[in-house]
């Protein structure tokens, strides 16, 4: 019965940052970023939970179960396991050289964030792959085996659904509407930017980039 628990304990603590909150991540820093400027925030926090969640159980295993990486399930999960860590500390660099660097960094960014994608979306499908080997590999829970390729199927297919939908929309952006908005002269423009506002004109209309400023690629002091 101790054996079982541990193995469900380590299915559940597998599956819940390494798919649940993977997803979550997902939803935060690319199919609904756009939702609230706090969505960056919440992806950095979810990205944290990630890394200890699967830290501090790898550490039990380690300890009570004395696990040794010698087969796929294993290595996989590994490997996983240190991307989690390398990926927190690629978006902290990332949001340092974001927001702080200010000469040159155009490129370094877009390869950092580039880097980030890649391997969140390489960590998900691995993690998913992982589960899977391991309810193949648990003799103590036959009748439990079907969740292994189910959670891959399932994970595929949300995935494959909110990319597509994702892709859809930035296909279908609409122009930036005029009507009914307020009309300012050259004059106040220029008075709201000496004051400290964060405008800007594209085309014919006035933005406020306020809520933007630190989500713009080539770092905030560009449009600050």
């Amino acid at each position: 019965m101790k054996e079982f628990t541990m193995y469900l304990l380590h299915a559940i603590f597998t599956w819940l940052p390494w798919t649940v909150l993977c997803l979550a991540m997902f939803i935060t820093n690319r199919w609904f970023a756009h939702v609230s400027d706090k969505m960056q925030y919440i992806h950095a926090f979810l990205g944290w939970l990630v890394m200890i969640l699967t830290l501090a159980f790898v550490f039990l295993l380690f300890v009570f179960e004395g696990w040794d990486v010698d087969d796929l399930h294993q290595i996989i999960g590994f490997s996983v396991t240190v991307v989690s860590v390398y990926m927190v500390g690629n978006g902290i660099a990332t949001y340092y050289v974001k927001n702080e660097s200010r000469w040159n960094s155009q490129q370094k960014i877009k390869l950092m964030r580039q880097t980030h994608k890649i391997l969140g979306f390489m960590s998900f499908f691995a993690g998913a792959i992982t589960i899977w080997l391991g309810f193949e590999e648990w003799n103590g829970a036959r009748n439990l085996k079907f969740l292994g390729p189910l959670n891959l199927v399932l994970s595929i297919v949300l995935f494959l659904g909110f990319e597509a939908n994702f892709q859809l929309m930035k296909d279908r952006e609409d122009a930036f509407p005029t009507d009914g908005y307020p009309i300012i002269s050259e004059a106040e423009f220029n008075i709201r930017v000496r004051k400290g506002e964060n405008l800007c004109i594209l085309d014919n209309l006035v933005l406020d980039l306020t809520n933007y400023v630190h989500q713009h690629p080539g770092g905030a002091f560009l449009i600050t």
